[in-house]
């Protein structure tokens, strides 16, 4: 036989050792390890010579006239394999060539984008910046102007409060040292940039108070998504079509959470009033919009901070900057609706019968603001009291109030402040319950306070970041957590009671806006709202 030193067991790379009489196959000793050759025989690889020989001339004999026939059937048949993989390579390559052209041309659309929005953000700031001098030179040279012996009471008063509302946007401008960034997108695509105002910078582009316009910008997040597809750091993968594909219909609800998403462009959500399951008005970027049957409407009905649903449908409307409360009537118009007189108004709060303003003053000296009283009109816009709880120095802007119909009736409202440099749209939070109480004299009213700054932690106040509060059927006061992403009820003495939406059952990004309508928990997650089932008698429990 011939010299078999070179030929390997193809299972263990080892060198034929044995020969298997029952097989009829050569074997390694690692072979015999195998279930497969238990209880055979066998005998060293030169004793089995004849029975090697003999097997040779038995497949000879029994295949001899079909051995060109075999051997040309295989080797048209791994021609034909050989095609099909430089037919399927060159179908990859050409797949590669068109996808990165794609990725090419949708890279370069979104550049254009993002330089013509810069210039745009740049052009709009240095536009703004020009107004305000404009507008301080000109209050400036009319109060040179003025004859102290002819002037009268009221135009002074406008000059002092135009001339502080320039003083206090110039400040505002220069303390700022915001700069547009891009951020490059490690995944295959372009990036985005942020703009040069935060989230919550409202700017007065005009200082006149009857005139004021704001500039609202949040960061602008434009990315370049290429559908051929990027898997870590491999920008082009191909990839077969996967069998049995099904198309969901994306009406057909499933399963809660109920998402609601938004274009990327969208600002986030500050305040959510649903009016049916599927329909509710909401503060986007201080732009009062509609969502209808789920959808996000492109129309803009007002601009405010925020907004109360009246019986019969029409939206009482507050904005920071106007004087007037405003009424947005069902056929789209918007009128005057009570006046304030150029005071500070924070948020407004919807009861049975009323509404009420809670007002603020600025604190120069400490450089806080401070939530003082709560003005309380009827529904027809006059005005009927004043409760003054300036006494409970509660400091913070009341941005959010929501009213308490129980044994005893109170209002639950979120203040808004700051720490020295903390931005904007990191302010901490405080919730107060204050519960009017009766009549001390003609002028003063006193109220019960209670507060809540967090829950978790040694030191809750410093990281509790509050952008929702509601109130369900059993009077129950519901509280969205920002910082520690969930929602949370609290009990009448305002502590924590139980989770509603945990951060570990729910991976949550940004809770913010929340109200509850038809044992549904609407919340305003960063660009999406969810919907949640609402168990009021499991919240009522006191277990937590």
């Amino acid at each position: 036989m011939a010299d078999n030193s070179n030929m390997k067991c193809s299972f263990h790379n080892q060198d034929y050792k044995l020969y298997c009489k029952d097989c009829k196959d050569c074997i390694c000793l690692e072979c015999l390890d195998d279930d497969l050759h238990q209880m055979h025989s066998f005998c060293k690889l030169k004793d089995a010579r004849n029975d090697i020989l003999k097997e040779l001339q038995t497949f000879i004999a029994d295949n001899g006239e079909h051995n060109s026939e075999t051997a040309d059937h295989f080797s048209k048949a791994l021609k034909r394999k050989m095609e099909e993989f430089k037919d399927a390579e060159l179908l990859i390559k050409t797949q590669v060539i068109d996808g990165a052209e794609e990725m090419i041309k949708h890279i370069k659309a979104s550049k254009d984008e993002l330089l013509t929005s810069l210039e745009q953000q740049f052009y709009k700031h240095n536009e703004h910046i020009q107004t305000v001098q404009e507008s301080l030179k000109k209050i400036c040279s009319e109060v040179d102007n003025v004859d102290p012996e002819t002037i009268k009471e009221d135009q002074v008063v406008n000059f002092l409060v135009e001339m502080k509302r320039c003083i206090s946007t110039c400040k505002n401008l220069l303390s700022k040292d915001e700069k547009p960034t891009f951020i490059q997108n490690p995944n295959c695509t372009l990036g985005y940039f942020t703009s040069i105002y935060d989230d919550n910078t409202n700017v007065e582009t005009n200082c006149k108070s009857d005139n004021v316009i704001d500039i609202n910008n949040k960061p602008h997040k434009y990315s370049v998504t290429v559908e051929s597809q990027t898997v870590n750091n491999d920008c082009l993968v191909a990839k077969e079509p996967e069998a049995n594909q099904e198309e969901s219909s994306s009406d057909e609800i499933l399963d809660y959470p109920i998402t609601i998403s938004f274009d990327n462009k969208e600002g986030e959500i500050d305040k959510i009033c649903p009016i049916s399951d599927e329909d509710a008005w909401v503060i986007i970027s201080r732009q009062i919009r509609k969502i209808e049957n789920r959808v996000l409407e492109s129309t803009i009905y007002a601009t405010a901070d925020d907004f109360v649903v009246l019986k019969d449908g029409s939206v009482v409307v507050l904005n920071w900057y106007d004087k007037f409360i405003k009424k947005l009537l069902l056929d789209g118009r918007i009128v005057p609706f009570s006046c304030l007189n150029n005071t500070n108004a924070g948020s407004i709060c919807l009861t049975e019968n009323s509404f009420f303003i809670n007002m603020y003053y600025y604190d120069h000296g400490n450089s806080r603001r401070h939530f003082y009283s709560m003005n309380s009109f009827n529904l027809d816009g006059t005005f009927s009291s004043t409760w003054d709880v300036s006494a409970f120095n509660l400091k913070g802007t009341p941005t959010l109030a929501v009213y308490i119909n129980g044994k005893v009736t109170s209002f639950c409202i979120l203040c808004k402040y700051y720490v020295q440099k903390l931005e904007r749209k990191n302010a901490l939070s405080t919730i107060h319950l204050v519960s009017p109480g009766k009549k001390y004299n003609d002028s003063t009213n006193l109220a019960d306070v209670k507060s809540f700054q967090g829950n978790f932690g040694m030191s809750p106040s410093v990281e509790f970041k509050c952008n929702g509060v509601c109130i369900d059927k059993n009077n129950t006061i519901v509280v969205s957590d920002t910082t520690y992403r969930c929602v949370y009820a609290l009990d009448e003495n305002m502590k924590f009671k139980k989770f509603v939406v945990s951060n570990s059952d729910y991976n949550l990004e940004s809770p913010g806006a929340i109200a509850i309508y038809n044992d549904h928990l609407w919340v305003a997650d960063g660009k999406k709202i969810l919907i949640f089932r609402y168990n009021v008698d499991e919240i009522k429990k006191n277990e937590i």
